[in-house]
């Protein structure tokens, strides 16, 4: 569950106190603002106005008791939270992130890099349903558009900007390298 809101601890009462809300609540709207709809029309919508949410809180009154922690959970979703769809919602995860990355030092592009990725994923499947369920599932095999919007934050950061001064020197590198090499 995504979060809603991190509370700041001001008194002595409450040690900790978190809460979270479905990805497919009206609170992502709400964060985002009143931002355009690309497909209004779309049978894909992520605001369904679910109202799944988790409340976690600590009080310092109860830290002596053997449960401390109170738990709010509401798992009333008004959507189907195991199918493709709603998987294909989820935020990519760090490890997955981090891959990419790794294979974009290593030479890959976008679409080399997303290939490779599917790949090891259908190595690694023990049967076929679990295949199909990190096939449909974003935190663990992203879209096109998020590796290719990774590789522009990579690139931009290993080399600058297309025509830029650091572009031209990690080129320059490279040509000296490849002569070096003796090739």
């Amino acid at each position: 569950m995504a979060q809603t809101r991190g509370f700041n601890v001001k008194g002595n009462r409450v040690i900790y106190r978190e809460l979270y809300h479905c990805i497919h609540s009206n609170e992502v709207k709400r964060k985002q603002g009143n931002r355009e709809t690309k497909r209004p029309q779309s049978a894909r919508a992520r605001n369904v106005n679910c109202a799944a949410s988790l409340h976690l809180r600590i009080e310092r009154k109860r830290l002596p008791y053997s449960h401390s922690l109170e738990v709010e959970l509401k798992f009333t979703h008004n959507h189907v939270i195991n199918s493709a769809e709603a998987l294909s919602f989820r935020r990519v995860e760090e490890e997955v992130h981090q891959e990419f990355i790794n294979l974009f030092r290593d030479g890959h592009s976008p679409s080399s890099a997303l290939y490779a990725h599917e790949d090891s994923l259908h190595l690694n499947a023990s049967d076929e349903q679990e295949l199909m369920e990190i096939l449909a599932d974003r935190a663990k095999n992203p879209d096109y558009d998020y590796v290719a919007k990774i590789f522009q934050q990579y690139r931009e950061s290993a080399l600058g900007s297309r025509n830029s001064k650091p572009m031209f020197e990690r080129l320059k590198q490279i040509v000296e390298d490849y002569d070096d090499s003796g090739q």
